[in-house]
């Protein structure tokens, strides 16, 4: 099946929502339920948290969660259950551009709740935490940079690798038309790793500003800075370049999908409702 100009195939759907529905865990339910521990494991990573500061990031958390799941997960299980409708038919870009627009929405709700919850922590840090995280974030992004000094085709062969197991999380073992897919994607990716050292650079002081603005008690304009730093609204242009890209690579070798491996993305989706029904029931 091929992309036609006004439909897109209902798998196509699967990469938008990865991140909503922690895909890469075998099991919606459990990593949600998850979610708190590692939070507060990340956080106490970035910021050497002492006792005090811990018992403030448990208490937000939790609060987070139950809020989540009175609030979010009721429009998560619609998603799933509008996609599950779709399974049979295309969608229309109009319907496309909705649930992308329904992710962002989700993920801004819970930016602007989860504002006033980590206030009090954020307040009480230390000038070494925060100068902690700052370089924990040039770390990562130390890192990111030295990989991408590899060599060409170094680089494309580690992204087609990612891009590979990542694919076969969806659709299990790929066929060869797939496996000849998922190596040519990483050469139609834009390459201009300078502008997308930038772009990442500004996103993490988009984010460590919309912290410190959060701990002053400027919610609107953390709000504001975290949003753009998550990829809500506009971003660079390489990095929508990119994004554009791999969403291309993605939606090719969903498209060569064969009977078995829908069924199997199918299952997904079926096993997606049944986690959050339960993780629904346990907030009841």
């Amino acid at each position: 099946m091929q992309l036609s100009s006004s439909r897109r195939p209902w798998w196509a759907l699967v990469p938008v929502l990865l991140a909503l529905f922690l895909a890469g865990c075998s099991s919606l339910q459990l990593g949600y339920s998850q979610l708190p521990r590692l939070a507060g494991w990340w956080a106490d990573r970035e910021l050497d948290l002492d006792r005090s500061q811990r018992a403030q990031l448990d208490q937000a958390l939790k609060a987070m969660m139950d809020w989540h799941r009175k609030e979010e997960l009721p429009r998560w299980q619609a998603l799933v259950a509008q996609v599950r409708a779709d399974l049979d038919q295309g969608l229309s870009e109009a319907e496309w551009q909705q649930l992308q627009a329904s992710f962002e929405g989700t993920l801004q709700r819970s930016i602007e709740h989860a504002g006033s919850l980590a206030k009090p922590l954020l307040a009480s840090l230390r000038p070494q935490q925060w100068q902690r995280m700052q370089e924990r974030m040039q770390e990562r992004q130390a890192d990111w940079w030295k990989a991408q000094q590899a060599g060409p085709s170094e680089v494309q062969a580690n992204r087609a690798k990612q891009l590979g197991r990542s694919m076969a999380r969806w659709l299990g073992s790929l066929s060869p038309t797939q496996r000849d897919l998922v190596r040519a994607a990483p050469l139609t990716w834009p390459a201009p790793v300078e502008a997308l050292r930038d772009e990442r650079a500004a996103r993490q002081s988009q984010t460590l500003a919309g912290l410190r603005a959060w701990a002053a008690g400027d919610t609107q304009q953390g709000n504001a800075l975290l949003l753009r730093a998550s990829g809500v609204g506009e971003q660079g242009p390489q990095l929508t370049a990119q994004r554009a890209a791999v969403m291309r690579s993605v939606m090719q070798i969903m498209n060569a999908a064969d009977a078995e491996q829908r069924v199997r993305i199918s299952e997904h989706w079926s096993e997606w409702q049944a986690d959050l029904r339960a993780v629904q029931a346990k907030a009841r």
